[in-house]
């Protein structure tokens, strides 16, 4: 089942004002059609609220890819649209990880549609895993969620090195594939990422999804790499308990319990023994304050290794990322294949020191936090980029 999450959510209905912009894919490529001489497009992987991701090969090397073009006519103007886009495109293709997808390419058609191909990855996201698992009564163990995070964690090390925070991390911008046989993680979708010392977001507004959003990103402060940590804790929360430590039907009330609620204690959420060591390393990356959280991902994955009871591979106790006792997956791939999450891979031949060298942002958030503005909530609902 191809499932390339680059942009997770349908757009919604546009306000009257904005009918006459309604996101257009007029400009793009057709089935059948070659872009730029050498990426022949096959069909539609999925449509997000700005832009459309299509299959494709390389006609001089068979290799499929994700042809992601961007609509035209969108609420917050093309011009807007067309800057983060490149920015998007430019970020991403200078990211090694093997745990974040490598784009490739970029272009734009005659027809006046920016483009980028990258990797082509098969099989589900996390929604969908966690969908399953949900709907069958089951949680993860801890040491299991680990081996989610920790892939993770890694992606973002780099990123955050680099100076960029990611801030949309969600089940749907994570895939589980396979390379080589191997059963690999992958972060997608920088599509609304921040790096630091340029801004193209409008009027300040902060972009993401409000049940993964850290409390200074629902308040628009500056942010950096810890608030992406707060939502790797909010992802690690969800898989041992099945259930988000905030939730309601009105995201506004999200993401004003992100502010100013404490989080439920999740040992009183699922039957499965939490220790307090667990919950503690869980809980400290659900603080409200970035600077009571870790500092950095190295020490995020230090205590939650220390919490598990794991420690790293080579050890005595290694951590459980060996795919040898993970069926491998037949076909199209489902989520429920992939439920068996404790032997997630890492690609073999990466040296144990291969991650990018840890470095700790500068804190900039602030104590008190702003209100949370109504042009949050339209951003969110209206699918398209910030404004």
């Amino acid at each position: 089942m191809p499932s390339l999450a680059t942009l997770s959510s349908a757009p919604s209905p546009l306000a009257p004002s904005e009918r006459s912009r309604r996101p257009s894919a007029e400009r793009h490529a057709r089935q059948g059609q070659v872009v730029a001489g050498r990426y022949e497009v096959r069909g539609i992987i999925g449509r997000g609220g700005w832009s459309v991701v299509y299959d494709a090969i390389h006609l001089g090397t068979d290799q499929r890819v994700a042809l992601k073009m961007l609509l035209s006519g969108l609420p917050c103007g093309d011009e807007h649209a067309e800057a983060r886009f490149a920015r998007e495109a430019r970020i991403t293709a200078n990211l090694r990880h093997p745990h974040t997808v490598r784009v490739f390419d970029v272009g734009r058609t005659p027809e006046g549609a920016l483009w980028h191909a990258s990797e082509y990855l098969e099989g589900p996201t996390l929604a969908e895993v966690l969908a399953a698992r949900e709907a069958a009564g089951q949680v993860m163990t801890p040491a299991e969620a680990f081996a989610l995070a920790d892939p993770i964690l890694r992606s973002l090390n780099e990123a955050h090195s680099a100076g960029l925070v990611h801030r949309d991390l969600k089940p749907e911008n994570i895939v589980l594939t396979e390379v080589a046989g191997e059963r690999v993680l992958k972060v997608l979708d920088f599509g609304i990422a921040w790096l630091r010392g340029q801004k193209i977001t409008r009027n300040g507004v902060s972009l993401g999804s409000p049940h993964y959003m850290s409390p200074e990103q629902c308040a628009r402060q500056d942010l950096d790499g810890r608030s992406d940590l707060y939502a790797v804790s909010v992802l690690l929360f969800r898989c041992i308990t099945g259930r988000l430590p905030f939730d309601d039907a009105d995201p506004l009330a999200v993401l004003e319990m992100h502010r100013s609620a404490q989080p439920p204690d999740p040992r009183r959420l699922t039957d499965q023994p939490l220790s307090e060591t667990f919950v503690a390393a869980l809980m400290r990356g659900l603080t409200k304050h970035p600077l009571q959280r870790y500092a950095n991902t190295t020490e995020m994955r230090s205590a939650l290794l220390s919490a598990v009871g794991l420690r790293e591979a080579g050890s005595a106790r290694a951590m459980p990322m060996s795919q040898a006792h993970i069926p491998r997956v037949v076909g199209e791939g489902s989520a429920t294949q992939f439920l068996g999450l404790t032997g997630l891979a890492t690609p073999t031949g990466l040296p144990q020191d291969a991650l990018v060298a840890e470095v700790a942002p500068t804190p900039r958030a602030t104590a008190k936090y702003g209100a949370v503005t109504q042009a949050i909530l339209d951003s969110h609902q209206s699918g398209a980029p910030a404004r």
